[in-house]
């Protein structure tokens, strides 16, 4: 039950902010808005206020607003009708949804840190490193574990959170580093890649018939090694386990400050193609609040960073360096709401600001239905001087809508076969 409030919470409020976007600009510009509908399929509520139909519909899982003229087949050439406006005030109209979703992002992601919210203990630590990936470029530039990165080109750096913000989006050419009594500058090509910091792993999760639960691992348990080596970060874990499928293994792990020994029998998943023991692991956290200037300072920057990383994750993803599979949907957002509201408050408003940031980022893609999609015809009709044809209209939006259609099945069924794993 907590889970479907959350998750009907989050989504009213970000379809909600979208929605009211698109309608109060619509509005300021003369523009006739006929429906304003939270929520989609049947009607549950309606009432008409002026010229608008206020509705709210059965399925939470979006939202629209129905401006006369806005459909090719409707248009009757009348000053009140969104065909009518000109490109300009067209444009704010459809730049307007997005632009207060990432404006409410803005304004929820201070209130995170205002209220207080559990942060990852290695973010305040100095930037050692604790692990390297193999054939990472923080291998290939030469940093070894216990090196303390002291800088990153002329930028000086402090703690793994700085580190952290600092190499969100950016190639790296120069890292300094403290090694011993050393101080040495090491040259790097590309994004730095490959660095983990020291932090002992928390199993945040043990799945239910997989060999940590056969083994008795609880939610809680800290790992502290793998057959006698210390574990490092969860991705030296993964990486210790890579050639023990089907090999018993003693993992150290301390329950409550105590140290014991699990002997646990890895196995190999087809699906994810790699050894597992069918536990979700995070960090060790601490709770932290900060005082009004910071925590405006703190919660603006970090969207900023999101706003880089969403989109160096979509260049990933359309040039295949990054799996589709990687993206969810409405389930996996469903449980991710329902995890927050469990975790707090600051954790909540936090998902609440992602999730408004994505879909206002979503919504800018250049895919006809999409608000940028909108603005791609808009352009094209600047171009080309005159009003596009119903029926290229027609034709771009079918493909947009083909298009947006498959990738919602495609990440429902990404979200189910998660579950079922």
């Amino acid at each position: 039950m907590l889970t479907l409030l959350s998750f009907i919470v989050v989504l009213g409020v970000v379809i909600i902010a979208h929605e009211w976007g698109h309608f109060i600009v619509a509005c300021r510009n003369g523009v006739r808005v006929e429906k304003f509908s939270i929520g989609l399929g049947p009607k549950i509520w309606s009432k008409t206020i002026r010229q608008t139909e206020y509705v709210v519909s059965a399925i939470p899982l979006g939202g629209f607003i129905k401006m006369a003229g806005e459909n090719q087949d409707e248009i009757r050439n009348q000053p009140d009708e969104f065909s009518s406006k000109t490109l300009w005030q067209r444009g704010k109209v459809v730049l307007a949804g997005p632009g207060i979703n990432i404006l409410l992002a803005f304004l929820i992601m201070p209130l995170v840190y205002l209220f207080g919210i559990h942060e990852p203990v290695y973010l305040s630590q100095p930037a050692v490193v604790g692990w390297i990936e193999d054939f990472s470029t923080a291998q290939k530039a030469g940093l070894k574990e216990g090196d303390r990165i002291i800088s990153v080109g002329s930028e000086t750096i402090d703690t793994w959170k700085e580190l952290s913000q600092s190499l969100i989006g950016k190639n790296v050419t120069s890292i300094t580093v403290k090694r011993g009594n050393d101080q040495l500058v090491l040259s790097v090509s590309g994004p730095l890649t490959g660095l983990n910091p020291f932090f002992r792993p928390v199993v945040q999760k043990v799945l239910p018939g997989k060999p940590a639960d056969r083994a008795g691992l609880q939610a809680g348990d800290i790992v502290l090694s793998v057959d006698g080596t210390a574990v490092t970060s969860f991705n030296h874990f993964f990486f210790l386990l890579g050639n023990k499928a089907g090999k018993e293994v003693h993992l150290g792990i301390s329950r409550h400050g105590s140290a014991s020994v699990a002997l646990v029998t890895p196995e190999y998943d087809e699906h994810l193609k790699k050894v597992i023991v069918g536990i979700a692991m995070g960090n060790e956290t601490v709770f932290r609040k900060y005082g009004l200037i910071k925590s405006i300072r703190t919660g603006a920057g970090n969207i900023v960073d999101s706003i880089v990383m969403t989109f160096a994750a979509i260049g990933k993803l359309i040039t295949g360096k990054m799996s589709m599979d990687t993206l969810g949907g409405p389930i996996g957002i469903a449980q991710m709401t329902g995890q927050a509201a469990k975790a707090g408050l600051g954790a909540f408003l936090s998902l609440m600001a992602m999730i408004s940031l994505q879909l206002g980022i979503f919504n800018l893609l250049p895919i006809p239905v999409l608000d940028g999609g909108w603005l791609i015809l808009f352009i094209c009709e600047a171009i080309q001087g005159k009003t596009l044809s119903k029926r290229f209209i027609h034709i771009a939006q079918a493909i947009g809508f083909s298009l947006l259609a498959g990738l919602v099945v495609y990440v429902s069924l990404n979200d189910i076969l998660k579950l079922l794993r």
